[in-house]
C-alpha cells in the first residue's frame, strides 16, 4: 500500500515527463529515472521490482486520489529520499495539463521547461513543508500555468475554482486552512498579522519535519506577518470574485501591495467580507 500512496502523490509528475503526444488521463507505461530511483529507495525495492509493481498496480494508481494529510512515514520517505529527486510530498502544480486559452490551438500536454522551483507551504496539519512548484507553458500562445494561475500577455488570470494552497510570494504557499485560521483569530479576537505569524510559528510548524539537506540550509521555514496579510487579502477576494462569477485579473509584475489595489475597490461588501475585513484590506493595501 505505501508503494500507491506514494506513487499516487507523484501522478502529476509523472504526467510533466510525457512526450508531448501522451493523453494526461491515459496511465504512462514506465516511469521516470527520478520517481522510479525514489520509489525504490522508499520502500526498499529494487528497480526491476518497482517498474514490476507499477505494471501491476499503476491502473489503480491513475485513479487512487490520496490528497489528504501526509502520513507519517510517508513525509519521512520523501524527506530521505526525494528531495534529491526534486520530489516531496505536497508537490504544487497548475490544475490543468492542457491550454485553455481562447483560440489557441495547441492540443497536446503543456510543457515543464524550466523544471519545478523550492517552496515553503505552510500546512495546518503538516507544518511548514519543503515542496516544489512547478509552472508549464503552451509552445502555441505561451500561456504559462502557475499553480494559481494563467499568465497572458502580462496579466494574470486566476482559475475559477479557488486553490486550497494560496501563493502569497514567488516560493511561499499557505494552506487555505491556516488562512481561515488567521482571518477567524482576526474577526473574533483581533489578532493581528504579527501575532498570527507568531502563533502559527510556535505552535503549528513541526521543526522536526524541516529538511536536512544541503539544499534547504539557507531556506526560512517562518511564517512572516506579511504572508497571513497577503494571503488573507487574496483569498478575500478569490473568494469574492468567485460569488460573482467573475475572473480575477491582476498585473502579472509590479508591487505586491499594488498588485490587488484595482481589485479591492471593486469589491462588494454586501457578499463575502464584512465591513471590518474590507477596511483591513484598504488600510493594508495603502500602507
Amino acid at each position: 500500500m505505501a508503494f500507491i500512496r506514494l506513487a499516487a502523490r507523484l501522478k502529476d509528475k509523472v504526467t510533466t515527463a510525457q512526450p508531448p503526444s501522451h493523453h494526461a488521463a491515459d496511465t504512462p507505461e514506465d516511469l521516470p529515472e527520478g520517481i522510479r530511483t525514489f520509489l525504490g529507495s522508499a520502500v526498499d525495492l529494487p528497480t526491476e521490482y518497482v517498474d514490476g509493481c507499477w505494471k501491476a498496480f499503476s491502473s489503480f494508481i491513475w485513479k487512487y486520489d490520496d490528497k489528504g494529510k501526509t502520513k507519517g512515514s510517508e513525509a519521512d520517505a520523501f524527506r530521505k529520499f526525494g528531495l534529491d529527486n526534486v520530489l516531496a510530498s505536497r508537490m504544487l502544480f497548475p490544475p490543468t495539463h492542457y491550454c485553455n486559452t481562447p483560440g489557441c490551438t495547441y492540443t497536446s500536454l503543456l510543457r515543464d521547461k524550466d523544471g519545478p522551483s523550492k517552496a515553503v507551504l505552510y500546512t495546518l496539519s503538516d507544518g511548514a513543508c519543503a515542496t516544489f512548484a512547478s509552472h508549464l507553458s503552451c509552445p502555441g500562445c505561451r500561456t504559462r500555468y502557475y499553480p494559481n494561475y494563467a499568465v497572458r500577455n502580462g496579466i494574470r488570470v486566476y482559475y475559477g475554482k479557488i486553490p486550497n494552497e494560496i501563493q502569497v510570494t514567488e516560493h511561499q504557499y499557505v494552506e487555505r486552512a491556516v488562512l481561515n485560521l488567521f482571518t477567524n483569530l482576526l474577526l473574533i479576537s483581533w489578532t493581528f498579522a504579527t501575532n498570527g505569524a507568531r502563533v502559527y510559528n510556535e505552535a503549528l510548524p513541526q521543526p522536526e519535519n524541516f529538511p536536512d539537506h544541503p539544499d534547504w540550509m539557507d531556506t526560512s521555514f517562518k511564517l512572516r506577518p506579511e504572508h497571513g496579510w497577503d494571503g488573507f487579502v487574496l483569498l478575500s477576494l478569490l473568494q469574492d470574485y468567485e460569488a460573482r462569477q467573475v475572473t480575477l485579473r491582476v498585473p502579472h509584475t509590479g508591487d505586491q501591495q499594488e498588485r490587488f489595489t484595482a481589485a479591492m475597490h471593486i469589491i462588494d461588501s454586501s457578499k463575502l467580507l464584512t465591513r471590518n475585513a474590507i477596511k483591513l484590506c484598504f488600510n493594508f493595501a495603502q500602507t
